[in-house]
C-alpha cells in the first residue's frame, strides 16, 4: 500500500517545525524531510502557513479524540483525570514550539481562522474535562460544591506548569501526584 503523501508531508513538516521557529522553516526543508519535490507540497497545501495550520489542526483533533476516548471509558474518575493529564502534558512537551507559534500576531494576520480553531479546541477540551468532573461529583469522588471552572483552571494550569518544569529534563511529569493533590482539595 502506497503511503498517503499528504500524511507523509504533515509528519515530516511537524518534525521540521518542532525544532525551529516558524520563520526559520523553509518549504525546501520540509520537502527534503518528506522526500518529495517542493511542488508536491503545493499539491496538498496552499503555502507554509496552510501547512503549519494543518499540522496544528491534525494535532488538535488527535488530542480531542484521545481524551474523548478516555472520558468515555469505564475507568474511575481519578484514572480518567490522570490519563487526560498524561495526554495533555505529552502534547505540551512534544509540541511546545508549535503551539505558541499559532498565537503570534504574524501568524494570526495570515491565518485569522487559526485562533478560532485553537479556541474551539480549548472549548472542546474544557467540555470533556468538565464532563469528567461532573461524573466525579455524581459518583462522590468530588464534592458537589466544587467550582468546576476553578478546578479546570487549576488542572490545566498545573499541567502547563508540570510540562514547563520537566520539558528538558527527560523526566515524566508527575501528573498523578498533581491529580491526587487536586482531588484531595476537592473531597
Amino acid at each position: 500500500m502506497k503511503p498517503d503523501k499528504r500524511l507523509v508531508i504533515l509528519r515530516a513538516a511537524e518534525s521540521v517545525f518542532r525544532g525551529r521557529r516558524f520563520h526559520e522553516v523553509l518549504l525546501d526543508d520540509v520537502a527534503a524531510a518528506a522526500r518529495v519535490g517542493k511542488g508536491t507540497i503545493y499539491r496538498y497545501f496552499n503555502d507554509k502557513e496552510d501547512l503549519f495550520f494543518q499540522i496544528v489542526v491534525a494535532g488538535l483533533r488527535e488530542i480531542e479524540e484521545s481524551v474523548a476516548r478516555v472520558a468515555a471509558s469505564e475507568k474511575p474518575v481519578r484514572d480518567k483525570l490522570c490519563a487526560f493529564g498524561d495526554v495533555l502534558t505529552g502534547v505540551l512537551k512534544e509540541r511546545h514550539m508549535i503551539i505558541p507559534a499559532i498565537m503570534t500576531p504574524e501568524f494570526a494576520r495570515k491565518r485569522p481562522d487559526a485562533r478560532e480553531e485553537f479556541h474551539r479546541h480549548h472549548q472542546a477540551l474544557d467540555k470533556i474535562l468538565a464532563d469528567i468532573l461532573q461524573e466525579g461529583i455524581r459518583t462522590g469522588t468530588i464534592r458537589n460544591d466544587v467550582n468546576i471552572d476553578l478546578f479546570l483552571c487549576a488542572f490545566v494550569g498545573g499541567m502547563h506548569g508540570l510540562t514547563h518544569r520537566h520539558r528538558d529534563d527527560g523526566l515524566v511529569p508527575p501528573v498523578h501526584e498533581l491529580i491526587d493533590l487536586l482531588l484531595k482539595g476537592a473531597r
